[in-house]
């Protein structure tokens, strides 16, 4: 029987996190590259953990989702989620009837709409 110790999840944890993190930056790099060209290096790779712990806090635990919640927060604004310009991303957000990818799904189509209609995605 195999048996895993919490001290070694808690490795394993850290280990995907620390990948996580690199690739949410070479993403938003081929993505967004002149918002990341903007930023310090550092101050860039502090913005991505603390999206990716937003997005945890959410629920969105598949690397995807997170992916997709920083592309929405670098193109957005870092705080879009509780920015009265865009109801519609917290309320998608708090609505916990959806499992993470249907809200994911939702909340991109609404980004989507609402940058279509307006044109007016702030930049981070």
């Amino acid at each position: 029987m195999l048996l895993i110790r919490d001290a070694q999840l808690a490795v394993l944890a850290m280990a995907h996190q620390a990948s996580m993190e690199s690739r949410a930056w070479e993403h938003l790099q081929r993505c967004i590259p002149s918002v990341c060209q903007a930023m310090p290096e550092e101050d860039l790779r502090r913005a991505i953990r603390w999206g990716l712990r937003r997005a945890r806090n959410y629920g969105f635990s598949a690397d995807f989702d997170q992916l997709r919640y920083l592309n929405l927060m670098f193109v957005f604004g870092f705080e879009f989620d509780v920015n009265p310009l865009y109801p519609w991303a917290g309320k998608t957000l708090a609505n916990r009837d959806l499992v993470p990818r249907a809200r994911m799904d939702l909340l991109m189509d609404r980004a989507m709409l609402f940058a279509s209609k307006s044109g007016t995605a702030k930049t981070a």
